[in-house]
């Protein structure tokens, strides 16, 4: 396999270790060889069988490299070896406009992103810190500083100069005493 990323996977799924072995001899990953450890049950539940335990199974599933990806896609745009890199394709908050590898990217809000929002709070306490939390939100939109800094950018330099300086002077100091 061309992944970077295999050890996420490898060993770790039951029946996985022969479709991968197969792939490697062939060199074509075989997408509709059951895998005993990887079930989808239906469209939006998955199940895992796994050789041993894997406490880090849940953080590793939730990195890019883990990512689900339409069969669709990769049947569409997916170049010799299946991947589908030229594509980029997602269902979030934003849609791409332009892309030009290592130059740009465009992205436009997207019309299908739903708009999920919590239940509102019963408990009062909880109200009033929503109702604040909203406020601030809506003035922050109102002033447009909702993703500048606060702070002049120089400042944050000078800090950096500031403290270099007292590891200069400690290592001066410390270069003395030896």
């Amino acid at each position: 396999m061309r992944s970077n990323f295999l050890q996420i996977v490898d060993g770790r799924f039951v029946g996985a270790d022969a479709v991968v072995a197969k792939e490697k001899e062939t060199g074509k990953f075989d997408y509709d060889a059951p895998i005993e450890g990887l079930q989808a049950l239906d469209r939006y539940t998955l199940r895992f069988k796994l050789n041993f335990p894997d406490y880090e199974l849940l953080a590793n599933l939730t990195t890019t490299p883990t990512a689900a990806v339409a069969r669709e896609v990769v049947d569409a745009y997916g170049d010799a070896s299946g991947w589908v890199m030229a594509n980029p394709v997602g269902t979030g908050p934003y849609k791409l406009k332009d892309w030009r590898r290592g130059q740009r990217i465009i992205l436009v809000p997207n019309p299908g992103f739903r708009d999920e929002r919590y239940p509102e709070p019963t408990d009062p306490a909880d109200s009033a810190l929503v109702r604040k939390a909203r406020r601030s939100q809506a003035a922050a939109d109102r002033s447009g500083s909702r993703f500048r800094s606060s702070r002049k950018r120089t400042r944050g330099f000078s800090r950096f100069r500031r403290s270099s300086s007292i590891f200069s002077r400690c290592r001066t100091r410390s270069s003395r005493t030896s």
